[in-house]
């Protein structure tokens, strides 16, 4: 709500979170969590935590390249479902919003191949992260690292397209 209100009165935000840590209470940053980013940010920290997976790769080290995949495939998964609400939708539902931004729908265009996109970006990202069980006959293997990179570009391409078509 803070936020919602310092950008009604164009006031600049200074984003911060209080989070409870082994040392206690009360230890303040700068950045925000997860939870709280935007899809740019959530981009962002995928590419970043992408590198780590690519060197796992690199080195040999394929289980935990394939434990930190898996881990990607969720976070860009849910990336994909912000993105619905902040580019797709252009923030006129959001989840814990007191109010409907209807004004914002004057520019709310919906593509077929904007639903195909979005299906088949979310599809490989269920398929991949955890906590889905995998049949013991499917021995598919884990994407490689170029592969998830493609995948998370693939969001990225998707958010422009939307982006440069309502502009």
């Amino acid at each position: 709500m803070l936020k919602q209100y310092a950008a009604e009165e164009a006031l600049e935000q200074l984003d911060q979170h209080v989070r409870h840590q082994s040392q206690g209470a009360g230890v303040c940053a700068e950045e925000l969590p997860w939870v709280a980013m935007p899809v740019k940010k959530k981009i962002g920290h995928i590419k970043s935590e992408w590198q780590a997976a690519y060197q796992l790769e690199n080195e040999g080290q394929q289980d935990k390249y394939e434990k930190e995949a898996k881990y990607l495939y969720g976070l860009l998964r849910e990336a994909w479902e912000r993105a619905v609400e902040e580019v797709l939708l252009n923030n006129v539902v959001g989840r814990f919003q007191i109010d409907v931004q209807t004004r914002r729908l004057k520019v709310v265009d919906i593509d077929v191949s904007d639903y195909g996109a979005l299906e088949v970006g979310m599809a490989k990202c269920s398929k991949w992260l955890p906590g889905h069980d995998k049949a013991a006959a499917d021995r598919t293997p884990v994407p490689g690292a170029a592969e998830l990179k493609t995948n998370i570009e693939a969001l990225e391409n998707w958010i422009a397209a939307i982006r440069r078509r309502r502009s």
